[in-house]
């Protein structure tokens, strides 16, 4: 049965590693916007978030609280908007609805799997500046920029992500880089 646990944290890792190349890739803008293997990209890329939200509600679903899964389910939930046709829903675009549950619920995942020593801080705080430089750069008009970094700091997030699942699954841990819960 172990070696099953240490299957599906490899195997939740390699996307966590995949979403951040893809996140890397589609943040220096290789392919022309709009084109179809733009979009090829972008689904790869929802398709390996998704798989990598699967793999850590998995992962760490004994350790997890109600308020972690709560957490979780808001960013999972977020993708049934982006992942639909476009529409208004209250005169606001779905996929903006969709990206804020998205961002909001990861935020909130990694502060609770911080919480419970599964992930370092790090990974809490670089997604946190990932939706605060995308909402900056929607309410300042950043040209696109804000688009481009907040996809490089989220596809370096989801790599750090991936590897430190690796090192866990490897046994290492690195404590003094945790936020502790308790004196």
């Amino acid at each position: 049965m172990k070696t099953d646990s240490q299957l599906y944290r490899v195997i939740t890792a390699s996307f966590a590693i995949l979403a951040g190349v893809l996140d890397l890739f589609n943040g220096f803008a290789l392919l022309p916007f709009g084109s179809l293997a733009n979009e090829w990209v972008y689904v790869l890329t929802d398709f390996s978030i998704l798989m990598l939200l699967v793999g850590l509600l998995g992962i760490t679903r004994s350790e997890l609280t109600a308020v972690g899964f709560l957490d979780w389910f808001l960013a999972f939930f977020g993708f049934a908007f982006i992942t639909g046709p476009s529409a208004l829903i209250g005169g606001v675009d779905a996929y903006s609805i969709g990206t804020s549950f998205i961002g909001l619920g990861f935020v909130l995942l990694s502060i609770s799997l911080v919480q419970i020593e599964w992930i370092p801080q790090s990974f809490s705080l670089m997604l946190t500046l990932t939706v605060l430089v995308s909402v900056l750069g929607v309410e300042i008009d950043l040209m696109g920029y804000s688009v481009v970094l907040s996809n490089v700091i989220l596809g370096l997030a989801f790599i750090e992500l991936g590897l430190s699942i690796l090192c866990r699954n490897c046994g290492y841990k690195r404590e003094a880089r945790y936020f502790t819960t308790h004196h």
